[in-house]
């Protein structure tokens, strides 16, 4: 069995006054991405056909509440798990504060794939993260994803399965 997962973040990772106050990474996972593109595409033509828009995408911050209401109405039907992690950057340890890349990793990575080897039995996982990395950030993060996964099937005795990981812009994968 498949599995997609769709990770994207918000917030940032700095500790300085100007830096958010919280970080979260929020993702989906599903075994049906193509139905989910479909419905999302229908979804956006109606929103920009009624409102006379152009959006390309879905970006909370900036939606109205109707198109919230019809985006949270439209994928409550469909077949997704949708998780979350937040964090108070106040209370990150200091030594995590100055390797903001270990910070990242962690977050995008040890809960998603837990939830994924305690809720499904994958063969193939495709794992798409949103763009923000550098080109040797991303070589670590493809690293970090490969370790956890091996290491998290051995501890809960499941198949390891196999891997593949895409870094796209989120307007690029809708």
């Amino acid at each position: 069995m498949r599995i997609d997962v769709f990770v994207d973040e918000s917030g940032d990772l700095g500790f300085n006054p100007r830096s958010s106050k919280i970080f979260a990474v929020s993702y989906f996972i599903t075994q049906d991405t193509e139905r989910i593109r479909i419905n999302t595409k229908r979804l956006l033509k109606r929103i920009n056909n009624k409102y006379k828009r152009t959006i390309s995408e879905f970006k909370f911050s900036k939606d109205s509440h109707e198109v919230r209401m019809k985006f949270f109405n439209l994928i409550k039907r469909m077949d997704i798990l949708v998780g979350c992690v937040v964090i108070e950057k106040m209370a990150v340890k200091d030594e995590l504060k100055e390797r903001p890349l270990i910070l990242y990793n962690y977050l995008t990575v040890n809960y998603v794939i837990t939830n994924i080897l305690s809720l499904y039995e994958p063969t193939r996982i495709l794992f798409i993260v949103d763009r923000s990395l550098s080109k040797e950030s991303i070589m670590k993060f493809n690293n970090y994803l490969k370790g956890k996964i091996s290491w998290k099937s051995f501890v809960m005795n499941k198949d390891e399965p196999d891997i593949d990981v895409c870094h796209l812009n989120s307007q690029d994968e809708h």
